[in-house]
C-alpha cells in the first residue's frame, strides 16, 4: 500500500454506514484527504476509483482496527455529505468499507453492533476497535469500518416483492430493538430533505 504524503486536511469538504451509493459524485481535491492518484483510471465500478489513504487514516486502521490496506479505492455517492468512503482490501483479500465523517454516527453504529451481536444478520456489523468500540475518533472525524458488501445497488435495480418483505423485517427489528444504554440519539424524528424519498427508491 502507498500512503499519500499529504496531510489529512480537515478543511476539505466532503458518502453511511448503512451504505447506499447514489449517482452524486464527490469532488476530488488533489493534496487533500480526498486525493485519489489515477482517479481517471477506468475501473469496473463507476463509483470506485483507485486511491491512496491519508497517513493518519492508515495509521488509525492499523492501530485501532488491526487492518492494513493492500489496495484502496475511493467510493463516491451516499447520503452523508460530511463523509468520505473508501473500499480497502486487506492482506487476506477481504474487502472492507472505511468511512470517515464529521457527523455524529455513534448511535447508529452502536445499534448496528448491538443488533448483530444478538444474532440478527440483516444488518452489517461494524468492525470493533481493539478497545471493543464500533468507531474510533481521529481528531474531529469519526472513523468506522464494516465488511464490504458487494452486489447491485437496490436504489438502481429496485427490489422484488420478497426483498421488500425482507427489508420490512429489518426495519421492524431495528425499530423494536431496545436502544443501547451507552449512547443516545443526537436528534429525534426524521430528517427532512429537499428530495422526495420515493424518487430515491425508484
Amino acid at each position: 500500500m502507498r500512503c499519500s504524503p499529504a496531510p489529512w486536511d480537515p478543511t476539505s469538504p466532503g458518502p453511511l454506514a448503512f451504505s447506499t451509493c447514489l449517482t452524486a459524485r464527490i469532488d476530488v481535491h488533489q493534496g487533500s484527504w480526498h486525493s485519489a492518484e489515477g482517479h481517471n483510471t477506468t475501473v469496473n465500478d463507476p463509483f470506485r476509483t483507485p486511491a491512496t489513504l491519508p497517513l493518519t487514516l492508515a495509521g488509525t486502521l492499523r492501530s485501532e482496527f488491526g487492518l492494513r490496506a493492500e489496495t484502496v479505492e475511493l467510493v463516491s455517492g451516499g447520503f452523508d455529505p460530511a463523509a468520505t468512503l473508501w473500499r480497502i482490501v486487506d492482506e487476506s483479500g477481504r474487502g472492507w468499507a472505511v468511512k470517515s465523517t464529521r457527523r455524529d454516527c455513534r448511535y447508529g453504529l452502536a445499534l448496528a453492533s448491538a443488533v448483530s451481536h444478538d444474532g440478527f444478520t440483516g444488518v452489517v456489523a461494524p468492525r470493533l476497535t481493539r478497545a471493543h468500540m464500533p468507531w474510533s475518533m481521529t481528531g474531529k472525524f469519526l472513523v468506522s469500518v464494516s465488511q464490504w458488501i458487494g452486489g447491485d445497488d437496490a436504489v438502481t435495480t429496485g427490489l422484488s416483492s420478497n426483498q421488500w418483505g425482507e427489508l420490512g423485517k429489518i426495519l421492524r427489528v431495528l425499530h423494536e430493538y431496545r436502544p443501547p444504554p451507552s449512547i443516545t440519539p443526537v436528534r429525534r424524528g426524521i430528517k427532512r430533505t429537499d428530495q422526495d424519498a420515493r424518487n430515491r427508491l425508484r
